[in-house]
């Protein structure tokens, strides 16, 4: 029988200055959802709706476009060795090259939905997902499993007698495959995939993600903050306190036992729900987490990391946000001092009762940096001087204004910038 047990948390409270500013959204054309992001050689892959996949070089500025003839909306990208691979709806399953380009269809039926697709070797491969089959006229939603041991040609269908779907798969080696959803739901084979155990964990949150630790570590995320450890394979589970309003979506596995975790946050002001695009940084020796990233309304769907130094968050509508640091991922992060262009950004938004606002200066100017509330009245003068070209913060606090809309205007030279951020109490 599984067991949760509660950890005590020590949280992590991050110095907020121009150092913890470590990722930067970037912009990508379209306000297409983009589902997954994987790197392999030195090259990231995302893969979109609407059947679209999109790769880049690490040293690239553009992104290349992989033309194919269907449409169905695209859930998964895998690379293993120089084999890639592609899932998403309608059952749609392909080999692709380095390039990109479709090697072999190897789709199963079009009434499958499939979320995730991994290879462990060019022969074994799983895909998760769901089946929507129709009963009366009614349409339902089973999860769905399939494994082929010959590279695709032949697909084994796992039925299920319960309602749902299977977000993600992982191998924990060649004969232990293991496979979570929707309303808490666990699957297990110690078979290669032939025979499956299903149950649940006791919660009723979807389980969104797992990935396999170098020490055989289970590591899985999900909604209404779910962070989840188990050491001996899913006897026992250890629940890592992450407040509800996080819903956790993927994780990467970073090294020196650090994962990032894409998803959202929900944050409500005068009633009304808004979602941003989050990314977390968890502990899985000590527990702590941080949030490194809050900026934008949104979803990030995937995180991936090319090395310790260069990653990739995708989500929703375009979003997507760049990890760039040469040196290794802690919380001690600096920026390049010589800027190039102008920028502004604060963290953490939303915020309480404190936040940093940063920008960057590319040529020397008088600087006026202001404050003002949803009625356009300013609260708060920040900095109005001359300054030269370079990096710079300026600390707002807001212990004594309500919660709400704020906005901050900077301005120097031709250069005029607002942005808004959120005062959450």
């Amino acid at each position: 029988m599984n067991k949760i047990i509660t950890a005590s948390i020590v949280f992590i409270v991050l110095s907020v200055s121009v150092s913890a500013q470590i990722w930067q959204p970037i912009n990508f054309p379209g306000k297409i959802n983009i589902n997954d992001v994987f790197y392999f050689n030195d090259k990231s892959f995302i893969v979109c709706d609407g059947g679209l996949l999109f790769s880049k070089a690490k040293t690239g500025i553009n992104w290349q476009q992989s033309n194919f003839s269907f449409t169905s909306n695209l859930n998964s990208v895998f690379f293993n060795n120089d084999e890639g691979y592609i899932a998403g709806d309608s059952g749609r399953i392909y080999r692709i090259d380095i390039e990109g380009n479709i090697v072999t269809d190897i789709s199963v039926d079009y009434f499958f939905h499939l979320n995730d697709v991994i290879f462990k070797d060019y022969s074994n491969g799983i895909t998760v997902g769901t089946k929507e089959v129709r009963i009366d006229g009614n349409k339902y939603f089973l999860p769905s499993i399939h494994i082929t041991t010959n590279g695709g040609e032949v697909w084994n269908e796992k039925s299920f007698d319960v309602r749902g779907k299977i977000n993600a798969a992982v191998y924990v080696d060649d004969q232990i495959l293991i496979a979570v959803g929707d309303s808490g739901r666990f699957m297990q084979s110690t078979n290669g995939g032939i025979y499956w155990i299903s149950q649940s964990l006791n919660i009723s949150s979807n389980l969104n993600d797992i990935k396999v630790c170098p020490d055989y570590t289970l590591v899985i995320s999900g909604d209404e903050g779910t962070f989840l450890l188990s050491e001996d394979l899913g006897e026992t589970w250890l629940s890592v306190y992450v407040p509800e309003y996080y819903h956790l979506n993927e994780i990467f596995l970073k090294g020196n036992n650090n994962a990032a975790v894409a998803g959202t946050k929900e944050v409500r002001i005068d009633g009304r729900k808004y979602n941003m695009a989050t990314i977390l940084n968890f502990s899985l020796t000590s527990f702590n987490w941080v949030e490194e990233l809050s900026l934008i309304r949104g979803e990030y769907n995937s995180v991936a990391f090319c090395n310790p130094g260069l990653g990739l968050a995708v989500g929703d509508n375009g979003l997507i946000a760049s990890f760039s640091n040469d040196s290794e991922i802690n919380l001690d992060i600096t920026i390049n001092p010589n800027p190039k262009n102008f920028y502004l950004q604060n963290y953490p938004n939303p915020f309480n009762p404190a936040t940093t606002i940063s920008y960057q200066l590319p040529v020397n100017g008088y600087v006026v940096l202001k404050v003002y509330n949803a009625l356009g009245s300013e609260v708060a003068t920040l900095v109005d001087e001359e300054k030269p070209a370079g990096i710079y913060t300026a600390n707002f606090n807001a212990s004594q204004l309500p919660s709400g809309v704020y906005f901050y205007k900077l301005e120097t030279g031709s250069m005029v910038e607002t942005k808004k951020m959120i005062l959450l109490r």
